[in-house]
């Protein structure tokens, strides 16, 4: 059986907090992907992120780390109407000063982006109910399985 875990990152700016979100959720998943494959499971984890800026940190981090090719990072292709709904989201914010108002818009696109992603690159894969723990007793953003043959 192949594990499935993903993050979906919700954020457009790079703050100084947000970029030490970024980091603490790149390397959860980098490190439970890890401790799956050492303990003889297969795993592969997605992080998926709304702006080619994010993009390139996290790749800068998955270098540093030595993250290897079980996490993928992936700028996620959004759809015009997502890009149109965050635009929104991020001007509203702007306005009223309330970033958690664009982080929630993020999110919500963030987290289809991830669940388009993972079924294109994980055929066969089942994801986990919403209220099941995944791996480590922790919640993820995506969570799912794939069948090995002969399994």
């Amino acid at each position: 059986m192949k594990h499935v875990l993903g993050v979906a990152f919700p954020h457009v700016d790079l703050s100084p907090a947000t970029v030490g979100e970024l980091e603490l959720q790149f390397l959860r998943l980098a490190y439970a992907v890890h401790r799956l494959a050492r303990s003889g499971d297969d795993a592969v984890g997605y992080f998926v992120v709304l702006r080619q800026e994010t993009r390139d940190r996290v790749l800068r981090l998955k270098a540093c780390y030595e993250a290897g090719e079980r996490v993928r990072v992936v700028f996620a292709g959004l759809l015009v109407s997502e890009m149109t709904a965050l635009a929104e989201a991020a001007e509203i914010a702007e306005k009223s000063g309330d970033a958690a108002a664009a982080a929630s818009v993020g999110r919500g696109i963030a987290l289809d982006a991830l669940r388009r992603e993972v079924a294109a690159g994980e055929p066969g894969v089942v994801e986990s109910p919403t209220e099941a723990t995944g791996p480590f007793g922790l919640s993820w953003d995506y969570c799912g399985t794939v069948r090995a043959t002969g399994d």
